[in-house]
Order: structure tokens, then C-alpha cells, then sequence
């Protein structure tokens, strides 16, 4: 069974703002071997969990009034 668009809209939301803690603390993230990435994926969930779940509540609505955009501008170009 489908669980709703919200639940959609909340994992989005983490994963951006899990996004931009990397971004600020680890910023050469990407560059890194996969073990070390998950060593930081660790690290990151511990100590910066309840960062990451305040800046994810905070961004669920804009997430999805992107979302909505997009695909209102995909019905759009699909109309015409």
C-alpha cells in the first residue's frame, strides 16, 4: 500500500538537509573512498541527527512547493 506524498516529501527534505551538513563540514565529501563515506555517514547520523531532522522539518514545505512546480510546468509542456 502507498504510504502518501508526505512521507516523499520528508525523505527528500533529509536528505537535503543531510546534504548541506556535508557541505559545511566535510565539503571534500564526494572526493572521498566509499569506506571513508560511510565512516562519515556514521558520524554524521550520531552527532548531527537532530541538526539534520530540525533543518528536514523546517524544509518539507518548500520541498514540496518545488515539487507541486515541477509538476504543474511537466502537465504544462505535456498540454501543449
Amino acid at each position: 500500500p502507498s504510504r502518501g506524498l508526505g512521507d516523499v516529501y520528508k525523505r527528500q527534505a533529509a536528505k537535503l538537509a543531510k546534504q548541506k551538513v556535508l557541505d559545511k563540514f566535510y565539503p571534500n565529501y564526494k572526493e572521498m573512498a566509499v569506506a571513508q563515506r560511510v565512516k562519515i555517514d556514521q558520524i554524521v547520523a550520531q552527532k548531527y541527527g537532530g541538526m539534520i531532522n530540525k533543518i528536514a522539518m523546517k524544509s518539507v514545505k518548500v520541498v514540496k512547493k518545488k515539487e507541486i512546480e515541477k509538476v504543474r510546468t511537466a502537465r504544462d509542456k505535456s498540454d501543449a
